[in-house]
């Protein structure tokens, strides 16, 4: 891959990368001429970044005019802050979700676990991290298991 919106991604020195006058451009060689036939003439890559980390990128093209001016590049470096802002939000709200979703299903796995082997809360949450650690499997996905099991087993007695 390659292209201005691909430099501005991995050259963090680098968060923007103007190109005026696309068609005389010769750093992308396979990209400048797929643009110029969806009739690019000048293009900014701007870099998503949050907490150190790339996000993502936003490109903005122009087939009318020749060159980028310096509005439209404050502009995109704006956006792009906002939009990386709000990436970053919505990442970890995602991340927070789901830990309490996988929280809740250990809890549930542990007391099934309790209840099955007559054992205390420590012990049945040991059992689970042996059955994770022996079966390199992340401890919500075997706790996901046991809950899955046991509601099948319900049902099937029902």
């Amino acid at each position: 891959m390659e292209g201005p919106c691909v430099d501005a991604i991995e050259h963090e020195h680098e968060p923007v990368v103007i190109v005026q006058h696309l068609p005389h451009e010769q750093r992308w060689p396979r990209y400048i001429p797929a643009a110029i036939a969806e009739g690019v003439r000048s293009q900014a890559g701007a870099q998503f970044f949050t907490d150190g980390k790339h996000v993502g990128g936003l490109n903005l093209y122009s087939t009318k005019h020749d060159e980028i001016d310096q509005d439209s590049v404050d502009t995109a470096r704006l956006f792009a802050t906002h939009a990386a802002v709000v990436l970053g939000h919505a990442w970890e709200q995602h991340h927070l979700n789901q830990a309490l979703l996988n929280r809740k299903v250990i809890g549930q796995a542990t007391g099934i676990i309790m209840e099955r082997y007559r054992i205390d809360e420590d012990r049945a949450f040991q059992f689970l991290l042996r059955a994770s650690s022996h079966s390199n499997v992340k401890i919500h996905q075997v706790a996901a298991e046991v809950v899955t099991s046991s509601r099948e087993s319900y049902e099937a007695t029902s």
